[in-house]
This record gives structure tokens, sequence and C-alpha cells, in this order.
């Protein structure tokens, strides 16, 4: 029996017409749809290959990302952690006196880190460095080296001698790179002056401050030459630490000032600070007495009460004023300390510092004229 399927779907058998050869137009057939499936073969490998090269793509540029970060987690002289360091530290300029004498200048040294997933035992490690670094603050230490940070940043200013210690260690988990270290060759002496810097090289107080606010950057070569004179400031600091043993003073200040143009030659505040390590000293110490201390001006004020009396025409120069006995003023008896027991001119008044010619000297001008003077 013979059937026929009206399916479109079903194979249809090649028509072969009369005279026509049934294997050449199956083989016909056949090639055609070999063909087709070449095509498709190689259309999906193509695809295929496609993907693939995009995943590789984007595989190294997610590893090079990566590699990227922990570069700057770990290595840069120029940044680590989005702080500027140390290539941005040699733009700190020096600082001298009026003579030219360095005050403040930086010195090459290093700082220490560590990749902390490299180091076995914190606490051990801790210890370790400890005896390089005397003044290392130990639990900041063992709390970040406890971390799996790539890098933290143990200790900086560190010494040649105390590199050549760090690397006999043989640690590959620490981590020693070049930077730079602001030193303070006088010490204390003129602290409250130049001020500090913190670890990242940010002025804190003094000039250090003063020049990241007001000063714009500059080179390797630059230097703030200021007004003081070192060797009128150590005299001076000499003679106050005297006079607070005297006295059994609990602080002091000093200033000495060129009267011709207004020069600060000398600023001393006591008790002071050593800037190279100003954490090393209580907190109140930083405080300057001499610019940020508010106290009654006292013999001072008299050079006011001269020049008002004399510039409102109250009292003129040659006048004298009787100051061998005391002034009663209401309950009040006023006397002098270094009394000339003679009558003096208002000039006289100031060199003397005469109590009891200043407030004759006061008493002269109106109160209303004496409030709108001062």
């Amino acid at each position: 029996m013979i059937s026929f399927s009206t399916k479109s779907s079903a194979r249809k058998v090649p028509l072969v017409r009369p005279g026509g050869d049934l294997v050449t137009s199956v083989k016909s057939s056949m090639s055609l749809q070999l063909d087709d499936l070449e095509r498709h073969a190689v259309d999906k490998t193509r695809q295929r290959l496609g993907i693939a090269l995009l995943a590789f793509s984007l595989m190294f540029a997610s590893l090079a990302g990566r590699l990227v970060h922990l570069n700057a987690q770990s290595g840069g002289d120029a940044r680590r952690g989005g702080v500027s360091y140390p290539a941005e530290q040699s733009l700190r300029p020096l600082i001298a006196d009026r003579h030219g004498t360095l005050m403040v200048t930086h010195v090459d040294a290093y700082t220490l880190g560590a990749d902390a997933g490299m180091i076995d035992n914190a606490e051990d490690m801790t210890a370790a460095l400890s005896g390089i670094f005397p003044d290392l603050n130990r639990a900041r230490t063992s709390r970040l080296l406890a971390t799996n940070s790539h890098y933290v940043d143990l200790k900086r200013g560190v010494t040649p001698r105390q590199y050549h210690d760090v690397l006999l260690m043989g640690n590959p988990g620490l981590k020693l790179t070049p930077s730079k270290k602001r030193v303070y060759p006088h010490g204390p002496v003129a602290a409250h002056i130049l001020g500090f810097v913190s670890s990242d090289w940010q002025g804190l107080a003094g000039l250090e401050r003063a020049m990241d606010m007001d000063v714009p950057a500059m080179d390797t070569d630059s230097k703030v030459v200021t007004t003081i004179d070192l060797s009128v400031q150590h005299a001076v600091r000499t003679e106050l630490q005297k006079g607070m043993e005297t006295y059994g003073a609990n602080g002091g200040g000093a200033v000495v000032m060129d009267v011709r143009n207004g020069d600060v030659l000398a600023l001393v505040s006591l008790p002071d600070f050593d800037p190279n390590h100003p954490v090393a000293t209580p907190q109140s110490h930083h405080f300057n007495r001499a610019t940020q201390g508010l106290y009654e001006l006292g013999s001072v004020f008299k050079v006011f009460t001269a020049a008002m009396a004399l510039e409102t025409g109250a009292v003129q120069a040659e006048d004298t004023f009787q100051t061998s006995t005391p002034l009663q003023i209401g309950r009040r008896t006023v006397n002098d300390y270094h009394g000339q027991n003679r009558p003096l001119t208002p000039h006289e008044i100031v060199i003397h510092s005469s109590n009891i010619g200043s407030a004759q000297l006061a008493l002269a001008v109106p109160p209303e004229t004496h409030r709108a003077f001062f």
C-alpha cells in the first residue's frame, strides 16, 4: 500500500521528473541542508567566543582595578589612604630667624607601615617593635595589626638606625617607605611661635598653622624669615624661667619688641613644650600666655592715661603733680611703690610709673571725655 502525508510539516520527497536521476536529486537536497548546519555551527561558535572574550576582558579589568587599589593602599610614596604623603611634604617651607638661623627644617626619614594580613601574631609583633620604638603606641599598633587591612600606618619619622633594625627583623609584612620628618632644632625655645604639625604635615599651631592658611604652596628651597632674634629669645626665656622660680609662679609670658617698627624680637610663654614631641607634654602647656591670655593691663595703661590727658588739653607737658603724699579717693588710698617724693611732670609720671601721678592725670579729664577717648 502506498500512503501520502498531507501535513505541511511532513518531510517532502524530492520530485523526480521522468527521465531524472533519483540519486542525484537526493544528494543535492542533502548538500543544502549540510551547508545550513555548518553556517549555524560557525555562528554559534562565534557567539560563544565573543561572550568568552567579554568575560575575560571584564575579569582582567577587575583584576587591574584591584591591583591599582592595593598599590594605592600599600605602596605609593605620593598617596596613601587619601592622605597627601610624602611628596607634598617637601612643599612646607623652612622657617628662620631674622639672621637666617634655621628654627624649622626637615630631614630624610622613613615611614613604617604593615600589611596586617601578613602579620601572624599582632601582640608579638607589637612587642618586637616596641623594642625599636620606645614611644610606640602599643595599644593602637596591636589593634591595627589585628585587622586584615592591606596597609596600616604604624610609625612616621623613622630614623636610619631604626630603619636598619626593622630590616633585621626580616618580616615581609612590614613596609618601610621614604618620607620627611619636620625638625625643630632648638626644641622648646620658640615652641609657641613656631607651633607644630600633625603626622600628615598639617599645621596645628603657631606659624605652622598660619602658613597653611595664608602662605601659598612653596618649593623645597623656600624659607620664611621671621623677625625673631634667637639670641634674644634664648635670653628672655632664661630670665622668665628664673622669675617663675623666684616667685613660685605657675606660668609667665614675655614679649620683646623693637619700638621703632613693631618687630617682635622675642615671644616666650611658660610652661612650654618641645614641638618635636608635642604630645609628650600636657595640653595646657600649648596655651600661649603672650597672645591668648587675657590680663589686666596694670601699669601699661598709665601710658594711655597720660596720652589722654595731654591730647585732650586737660594737662600741659610742663605741668607738675605732687606725688610725695598718698592720694585718698573715697575709701581707697593710692600709693607709689617706687615714689620719688617730689612733684612730677606727665613725662616723669610715665617714666617712674607713679600711681599717684596717674590718678591725678585721670581726675583732670571729665568722665565723658575719659570714656570717649578709651
